[in-house]
C-alpha cells in the first residue's frame, strides 16, 4: 500500500474530511487532495505530525512495503521520545529564556557603576551631593537591578526545569527529527562563531580604557570612569556569550553531544549538585566583600577567578 492510500484509509477510519486534516496538520485543502492523488509528497514534519495523529510508525507511512501500522516496541522506546512538536517547543523555551537570562546577566555585572561612579565623583569633590547620598543612590540602584535581574533568572530558570530531564537522563529524538535538530544546529553555527569571537573580543578590550587612561597620566581618581566602561564591555560580551551559547548548546544538548552524551550524564548530575553549591557560594562571597570593602572596581574579578577555578574543578571531578 502505497503512502497515499494509507492516508486516505486512516483519515477515513477517524472520520475527518481532507479540510479537517488539513486544518489539523496546517496545512490547505489543496495539500492533502494532491497527496492523497499522489500529485505530491508531504513533507517531513506533516509525515511525522499525521503518524502521530494516526498512531501509526513514520516507517509504516513512508514504506511501501511495511503493512504493520503499530509502531516498534523496542528495548530503546523505554527511555523518553520527544516528538517534533516537543522537540520544537523546548528550542523556543530556550531561545526566549537565552535573551532574558543574558540581559539579567548583562544588569548584574552593570549595578555597581552608578556606586562606583558617585561615590568617585564626591571624592573627587566634583558634585555637592554628600557621601552618604551618594552611596544611598549607588546602593538602591544596585539592589534594585539585582532583584530585576534574580527575577529573570527565577522566572526563566522555571520555565526551563521542565526539560531538566535531558541533562541527566538518556532519552530518544522521534523518527525525522534529529535531521530537522541537525538542520537549525549547522544553520545557527555560523552565528554562533561570529557572535561568541565577538563577545570574547569585547571582554578582553574591555580592559582599554584602564590602559588610555595610564598612558594619558590622569589622577587616579578620575579611573573610574574607565572601570565604568571596563563592567559595560564586559556585560555586553557577557551578555553575548551567554545568548548563543545557551542557544548552541540546547540543539547539542538534543542530539546529545559533546557534554550531553549518553555516558556522561551520570556525571553531570554529580557536576551539578557541585555547581549549584560552588556558585551560591561564590555569590555570597562578592556580595560580602563588596559590601564591606565597598570596592566595586575590584571585586569584579571575583567572578574571573571563580570560572577559573570551575573550570579546573569541572576537569577534575567532571569524567570521573
Amino acid at each position: 500500500m502505497i503512502l497515499a492510500d494509507k492516508i486516505i484509509k486512516h483519515r477515513k477510519q477517524l472520520g475527518y474530511s481532507q479540510e479537517e486534516l488539513a486544518d489539523k496538520l496546517g496545512v490547505s485543502r489543496q495539500a492533502v487532495s494532491k497527496w492523497e492523488s499522489t500529485l505530491s509528497i508531504p513533507d517531513l514534519d506533516k509525515i511525522i505530525k499525521m503518524s502521530q495523529l494516526f498512531g501509526v510508525s513514520t516507517d509504516y507511512l513512508v514504506l511501501d512495503d511495511v503493512e504493520d501500522a503499530t509502531p516498534s516496541i523496542e528495548a530503546d522506546d523505554l527511555t523518553p521520545t520527544l516528538n517534533l512538536d516537543e522537540t520544537n517547543h523546548y528550542m523556543d523555551t530556550v531561545a526566549r529564556a537565552a535573551i532574558k537570562i543574558a540581559f539579567g546577566t548583562l544588569l548584574c555585572i552593570i549595578s555597581p557603576i552608578p556606586l562606583i561612579v558617585l561615590t568617585s565623583m564626591v571624592e573627587n569633590k566634583s558634585t555637592q551631593i554628600s557621601e552618604s547620598v551618594a552611596s544611598g543612590i549607588g546602593l538602591i540602584f544596585l539592589i534594585v537591578v539585582v532583584a530585576i535581574a534574580v527575577g529573570h533568572f527565577i522566572y526563566y530558570g522555571m520555565q526551563l526545569s521542565e526539560f531538566q530531564y535531558l541533562d541527566q537522563e538518556p532519552f530518544n529524538l522521534a523518527y525525522g527529527v534529529e535531521g530537522i535538530v541537525r538542520q537549525r544546529k549547522k544553520s545557527f553555527e555560523q552565528k554562533y562563531r561570529i557572535t561568541l569571537i565577538i563577545g570574547i573580543g569585547l571582554c578582553i578590550l574591555s580592559v582599554l580604557p584602564i590602559f588610555f587612561m595610564m598612558m594619558l597620566n590622569r589622577p587616579e581618581d578620575e579611573y573610574f570612569i574607565a572601570i565604568a566602561l571596563l563592567l559595560i564591555l564586559v556585560s555586553i560580551g557577557v551578555s553575548f556569550i551567554i545568548k548563543v551559547g545557551m542557544v548552541y548548546g540546547s540543539y547539542k544538548k538534543l542530539l546529545q553531544e559533546g557534554d550531553y552524551q549518553v555516558a556522561r550524564k551520570t556525571n553531570r548530575k554529580k557536576m551539578d549538585r557541585i555547581s549549584g553549591a560552588y556558585w551560591c557560594t561564590i555569590t555570597a562571597i562578592y556580595l560580602a566583600v563588596s559590601f564591606l570593602t565597598f570596592a566595586w572596581h575590584i571585586t569584579w574579578v571575583i567572578w574571573v577567578v571563580a570560572g577559573v577555578l570551575y573550570g579546573a574543578i569541572e576537569a577534575l571531578f567532571g569524567d570521573n
